[in-house]
């Protein structure tokens, strides 16, 4: 019993100090490749480990808003609108990543709730929208966690939008 009270916390003090915030020029990611920036319309949002440091990454997403969709999936995405001819602009989640150490901590999850969150207060944002292709689709059941639905499906790709009630 003191083994199991030890781990739980453990694993709970591991996930308070996770800190939640836009990314910073010399912010790293031990393993992989970052590919956010400080401009506004590329909004990265990241999830830092304080025990590792101030600057290292454990999981971000990388968003586009606004983001022009290319027609194919522009038609889609209107497609199950209500109202396919409102006027306004769509968001794009180009990345979800997550160290393979930190997965399973609710870190993915809420840096995607903090993605649908700022699209939301983005009036001139439709939907969300992002892509997942055949090795990822076990992510399916994730992402309609939150709301997404597939728009537009083939045998190596699905396209999703969350939509926002507007007007």
């Amino acid at each position: 019993m003191r083994l199991y009270s030890f781990f739980v916390a453990s694993v709970c003090s591991v996930a308070e100090n996770i800190k939640y915030r836009n990314y910073e020029q010399g912010d790293i990611n031990a393993g992989a490749q970052v590919y956010c920036s400080t401009d506004p319309q590329i909004p990265c949002y990241v999830a830092v480990d304080l025990d590792k440091g101030d600057h290292i990454l454990v999981g971000y997403i990388l968003m586009y808003m606004p983001y022009d969709l290319p027609d194919i999936y522009d038609k889609a995405v209107r497609s199950m609108m209500k109202d396919p001819s409102q006027k306004g602009d769509f968001g794009y989640i180009a990345v979800v990543e997550v160290d393979e150490d930190y997965r399973g901590r609710e870190i993915g999850t809420n840096l995607v709730k903090h993605c649908i969150a700022f699209g939301e207060s983005s009036t001139d944002v439709l939907a969300m929208t992002l892509d997942i292709d055949d090795e990822h689709f076990d992510l399916t059941d994730w992402y309609k966690k939150f709301g997404f639905q597939i728009v537009l499906e083939n045998h190596d790709e699905r396209f999703f939008a969350l939509y926002y009630s507007r007007g």
